[in-house]
Order: structure tokens, then C-alpha cells, then sequence
């Protein structure tokens, strides 16, 4: 073969070569957008759920803890008012006087209560 010839068969077969090269290059940036592209949606997605999971279990939490205290205070209602009908205080208020004076008064006849944030001037209560 002529060397012109034979010069002219690898040119054609680099342009096609290239053409190839360049074909495969744009193929592989368009699957690299696209798996950024699925990534940051997969990423999105996650953050959702993680979220929406984090807002339950908060309100899980929440809902629990107003439920057992609505339990402690029925029971603690149910119990002063067992001790209010069995000390025949009669009302809620005379219950609060007796509690009141129950938790300043001990066992001591007499007791001594600071009034003021001085410390100076004090009461002398008597506890029944």
C-alpha cells in the first residue's frame, strides 16, 4: 500500500476512534449526573423519614408521659379525697390547711417560720 493511503486509513480510523472516545465520555457524564442527581433525592428522602420518625417517637414520648401523669394526679385526687372524707375536714380547703400545717409542723408543738428573704423577722405558729 501506498504510504498516502495507508496514512489516510489511520487518520480515518483515529477520527472514528475519537468520535468513539468523545461518545463514551458524554455517556459517562450524563450516568455520573444522573447518579448525583438519585443521590441527593435518596439523601432527601432519608432526611424525610428520618424526620417524620423523629416527630413520631417524640410524640410518642409526649403522649406517655401527659398519660402517666394524668394517672398520678386521678390518684393523688383519689387519695385526698379518701383522707378528706375519712378526716372529716368536710372541704378541699380545710384538707390544704391540715396538709399545710402537717408538713410545717412535724412532731414539734411549735414551730418556727422564716418570713422575709432578711431572716429577721419570724413567726411562731402553732401545728394542730
Amino acid at each position: 500500500m501506498p504510504p498516502a493511503t495507508e496514512n489516510e486509513i489511520i487518520e480515518t480510523l483515529m477520527a472514528e476512534q475519537e468520535k468513539i472516545t468523545e461518545s463514551i465520555y458524554q455517556i459517562s457524564t450524563v450516568v455520573r449526573e444522573e447518579k448525583k442527581q438519585f443521590t441527593t433525592t435518596a439523601a432527601a428522602a432519608v432526611t424525610v423519614i428520618n424526620s417524620e420518625a423523629t416527630a413520631t417517637a417524640i410524640q410518642i414520648v409526649t403522649n406517655s408521659q401527659a398519660a402517666a401523669f394524668a394517672r398520678v394526679i386521678t390518684a393523688k385526687a383519689s387519695k385526698l379525697s379518701a383522707i378528706e372524707g375519712g378526716l372529716g375536714l368536710g372541704t378541699p380547703g380545710k384538707l390544704l390547711t391540715y396538709m399545710w400545717y402537717s408538713s410545717i409542723g412535724g412532731d414539734s408543738s411549735k414551730t418556727q417560720v422564716v418570713v422575709g428573704s432578711d431572716g429577721v423577722s419570724q413567726a411562731k405558729l402553732t401545728s394542730y
